[in-house]
């Protein structure tokens, strides 16, 4: 099943489980005097797989570009071009 799995590019490590002696596992509990039953549940675990996680993060990039600020030489230089040009910015005049 594993090499069925990772033929489809499915992740297998997200299967691993750990690997202990339950016999052993539940002697040492009851030992203990601790509620063995309870300790020995299962549990289910979610993750995201990396791969759709990746392409929803491609998507967004590609459909929801951020704009890029200008840096400031480049705000600047904007601004002087406009004055040289007549453009409708002006520099203020001297308070006389």
């Amino acid at each position: 099943m594993a090499e069925k799995l990772k033929s489809l590019g499915v992740e297998v490590d997200q299967f691993k489980t750990m690997k202990f002696d339950a016999l052993q596992t539940y002697q040492v509990l009851v030992d203990k005097s601790l509620d063995a039953d309870s300790f020995m549940q299962d549990q289910v675990r979610l993750t995201v797989n990396k791969k759709v996680s990746q392409q929803a993060k491609d998507w967004v990039t590609v459909h929801f570009e951020r704009p890029q600020v200008p840096n400031s030489d480049e705000i600047i230089a904007s601004n002087d071009e406009a004055i040289e040009s007549g453009g409708e910015q002006s520099r203020p005049s001297p308070v006389v």
